[in-house]
């Protein structure tokens, strides 16, 4: 192993090459452990994709998509940020279906305070192909209005939000955890500052702490560093809505992550992110998820983070929410009906 160190540094800060070796170690057996979880979570969600998931047999690249154009007469793109500048590619805008076709988006998301006028103008013809849009942030109709020029965007549930089944048959409880005795912790975020204020709560209130790690499928030393007190064993779509249905608390930055706390009907705090891009970032959709339900006060910021306190103890009043929720579903399956039936 080769380390370098300046001379400049050596002088101002210095630093031992043990320390340096040392580190390197350590990072590299927890980059070793990183994947030996991450292996067991990705076999999780094969199984959970497999046991209730309809798909072709074939999984298609760009290159291949259009292969299936003549098996399906209508085609819809959504939920997650198919229209995003950061994710966002031509496929996701169907622009591999002929105008012949039906084109639909359902509850699609930009994932962004804003995209340029260049981004704009590259985007605007695959959307005037659409039969019908629909996208889950306000702020997503208001900036796909404003580019076509005409009111053609509706604002509807994530399709999670649709599903009125029996959810427990979906879940798998975590070994070792009992029900209720937990906070629970699920970040997405890259920024330190909002995991650690909500760790920081999180002790307060005398409950075990459970961190669900490596989201973005990759090692963060904070789960490295807080490792006490991560869920091991990987943790599958099975496993996350068992440990958000059986929290006493959850405290996430996550959109997912709030949804789920709502139908639980948990106690819950959302943090905002910082920017994560040129684009700003993705609190949007968690702020117009909220406010659609006056559960706006459960966003935690910087200028109120003192205020979580109190908040996280505020009754939540589920029966009027559901009831809002009924409401919103009821319109979003009537936006999907017309999409699908009148094309």
């Amino acid at each position: 192993m080769k380390v370098f160190i300046s001379e400049e540094n050596n002088k101002n800060n210095p630093i031992s090459i043990f320390t340096v070796l040392k580190n390197r170690i350590q990072n590299k057996w927890n980059y070793m452990f990183c994947m030996k979880e991450l292996n067991k979570k990705i076999k999780k969600f094969d199984f959970f994709i497999d046991r209730n998931i309809k798909k072709t047999d074939i999984v298609y690249t760009s290159d291949t998509i259009s292969q299936i154009i003549s098996k399906y007469d209508l085609f819809i793109t959504g939920s997650d940020q198919v229209f995003s500048p950061v994710s966002g590619r031509p496929e996701t805008f169907l622009s591999f279906v002929p105008d012949e076709k039906g084109k639909i988006s359902y509850a699609a998301s930009i994932g962004a305070d804003f995209v340029s006028d260049e981004y704009g103008r590259y985007i605007k013809p695959f959307l005037e192909r659409f039969d019908a849009v629909s996208v889950r942030e306000k702020s997503a109709k208001t900036m796909i209005d404003n580019l076509i020029g005409k009111d053609i965007c509706k604002v509807v549930l994530d399709p999670t939000l649709l599903y009125q089944g029996n959810w427990p048959n979906l879940t798998s409880p975590v070994d070792g955890i009992v029900e209720e005795s937990y906070v629970l912790l699920y970040f997405l975020g890259e920024s330190d500052y909002e995991w650690n204020q909500a760790y920081s709560y999180a002790k307060t209130t005398g409950l075990q702490i459970f961190n669900i790690p490596y989201n973005k499928m990759k090692y963060n030393k904070r789960d490295y560093r807080y490792r006490k007190n991560f869920v091991g064993g990987g943790v599958g779509p099975e496993e996350f809505l068992w440990l958000i249905q059986n929290a006493g608390i959850v405290l996430t930055d996550s959109f997912h992550g709030t949804v789920f706390s709502v139908l639980f009907h948990k106690k819950f705090l959302v943090y905002s992110r910082e920017t994560e891009n040129k684009n700003g970032t993705m609190n949007r959709r968690i702020q117009d998820f909220l406010t659609s339900l006056s559960l706006e006060d459960r966003m935690v910021n910087r200028n109120n983070e003192k205020k979580q306190f109190e908040t996280a103890e505020k009754l939540i009043d589920f029966q009027t929410v559901d009831k809002m929720l009924d409401m919103l579903r009821a319109d979003s399956i009537r936006f999907l009906e017309r999409a699908l039936y009148e094309y």
